[in-house]
């Protein structure tokens, strides 16, 4: 694996996480048993950007369907992969195992300099100067009026919460009833990563708390 992993998920053919190592560059995943097993994480590491240009360097070891952002369009191929698909403005192509090379680039956004696309721009920061206003207040007013999540009300409407899920609960509430879960992993460090991951999915479950993605990793929140 590369050394830029985020949100690392590894489940058996029952959907159901597995626990595993990382020792360096090295996955150990224990299977336990599983005839199937499903890795997903995210990563900034197989692609970079010069100028308008994104490239893209993977070397594959089996057959591999790879999907370019929408609307790209291929400057260079390092070879011709095996098929190449394109469904609703996505180009998707099957490579076969080699070192591959592949340049794109985005279609670019802009405004046309002229009388209409200057009466666009003023209108576009009259609104956004008055939307900023708008949320000044609203974030004072909520500010004012924030209060702290209601801890004992939550235990005691689900008492059959275990002392592991009531201290993530605890930590949200006194965290403004929000945390990223790397967070909520520094704060318990003795709880395996698989069993932190199965507490959280049954809050969310229970609908106590909320899962939202925030760029790269994922914000648990007290609903």
């Amino acid at each position: 694996m590369s050394n830029s992993v985020e949100n690392l998920v590894i489940v058996d053919q029952d959907q159901v996480p597995v626990d595993y190592e990382i020792n360096n560059y090295n996955l150990t995943i224990f299977t336990l048993g599983s005839n199937k097993i499903t890795i997903e994480y995210e990563t900034l590491a197989l692609t970079n950007k010069e100028a308008e240009v994104w490239s893209l360097n993977i070397n594959v070891s089996f057959v591999t369907k790879l999907s370019l952002p929408k609307n790209s369009t291929v400057i260079y191929l390092s070879e011709m992969p095996s098929a190449i698909d394109t469904i609703e403005n996505i180009i998707t192509f099957t490579l076969y195992p080699n070192q591959w090379e592949i340049s794109y680039i985005l279609p670019p956004s802009s405004i046309e300099d002229t009388d209409s696309g200057q009466t666009l721009i003023f209108i576009e920061y009259f609104a956004i100067t008055l939307g900023a206003i708008i949320i000044t207040i609203i974030g004072l007013l909520y500010f004012f009026k924030k209060r702290k999540p209601n801890v004992k009300k939550i235990f005691k409407a689900y008492p059959q919460l275990s002392k592991e899920e009531k201290g993530v609960i605890q930590f949200l509430a006194d965290n403004d009833g929000k945390a990223f879960e790397a967070e909520i992993r520094e704060r318990f460090p003795d709880m395996p990563r698989t069993s932190l991951w199965r507490l959280v999915r049954r809050l969310e479950r229970l609908e106590i708390v909320d899962i939202k993605k925030i760029g790269l990793e994922n914000q648990v929140k007290l609903r």
